[in-house]
Order: structure tokens, then sequence, then C-alpha cells
């Protein structure tokens, strides 16, 4: 094959994992933001013990069915492993990949709407139009008049610190999926 080919097959592929890969962060954000919605939890009528019996439930129905779907499809790549030639998926790495599978929404979810984080954000994102404002109402050579530009940083920065520990840090939770070798088109 020519290298524009090759170059357009590759091009190809990696536009489709990132347009994967956003589809996937966007409905993790959708189904954390449903599930927290605090005013859904308090409609329900049941007790304590129903709710924790159905909860408990309906957990331990996830972690069996996410076990067999693992399972089954380790099985079907196995038997098309073996025909081409290709390396197995052993247990241990089926294991890792339920494990990985279970654990990357859980912490996405996790660090997206933690309340520091979201509270650090929106205080810093005031302190800089604050601070832009005040510059501009204060005369020059007023000794506030430099603090409010460091104070303009200083949000800007404190803004990006609090974004990286919980939203920002997302994609780093969700990107890894297993074994690198599954992790191919």
């Amino acid at each position: 094959m020519s290298a524009h080919i090759m170059y357009t097959l590759l091009l190809s592929r990696l536009v489709f994992a990132t347009l994967s890969y956003i589809a996937e962060t966007f409905i993790f954000l959708y189904v954390g933001m449903d599930a927290l919605d605090s005013e859904k939890w308090l409609m329900s009528e049941l007790s304590f013990g129903t709710s924790l019996g159905v909860y408990s439930t309906l957990i331990f129905l996830i972690l069996l069915g996410r076990a067999i779907l693992v399972i089954l499809g380790s099985a079907i790549s196995n038997v098309f492993n073996k025909m081409y030639g290709s390396p197995r998926i052993t247990y241990k790495d089926q294991v890792i990949i339920w494990w990985a599978g279970l654990m990357r929404g859980v912490v996405s979810i996790v660090l997206a709407f933690s309340q520091v984080s979201s509270s650090g954000m929106t205080a810093s994102l005031l302190l800089v139009p604050v601070a832009f404002y005040w510059k501009a109402a204060v005369e020059e050579s007023s000794r506030s008049y430099g603090v409010m530009g460091i104070l303009s940083l200083v949000g800007l920065v404190s803004f990006v610190v609090f974004f990286s520990l919980g939203i920002g840090a997302i994609p780093w939770v969700i990107m890894y999926k297993g074994p690198l070798r599954f992790t191919q088109f």
C-alpha cells in the first residue's frame, strides 16, 4: 500500500477513536449528573431496608452481568485468536478488564462532582472578573492597582488547579481500559 493510504487509514482510525472517547465521556457525565440529582432521591417512599435491598441486588446484578459479558467476550475472542495465532486472553487479563470497566465510571463520577473542586472553580472564576473590575475602578497610582493584576493571575491559576483536581482528571481515569494489547482496533 502507498504511504497516502496508510496515512488515511491511521487518520481515520484515530478520528473514530477520538469520537468514541468524547462520546463516552459525555455519557459518563450525563449518567453522573442524573444519578446525583438529589430531588430524585428524596421522592422515594421506600424504607431504608427496602432501599438497601434493592440497591444491593442491583449492584450484584451489575457485577454479575459485567463478569458474564467479559467472560463470554473473551471466550469468543480466544476462539478467533486461536484461529489467527494471536495471544489468548488469560483469566488474569479477564479480571483486569472486568475491574477496569467497573472502576472507571465510579471514579469519573466522583471526580467530576467533587464539591471542593466545583466550589474552588466557582470562587476562582469569580475572583478574576472582580479583580479586573476593581483594577479598572482604582487609579494607577494606588497600591491596590498592582495587587489586582496579581490577584487576577492567582484566580486563573487557582481555577486550573481546582479543575485539575476534579473534572480535569476524568480523561486520565477513563483512558486506560485494560491491558494495552486489547486497546487496539
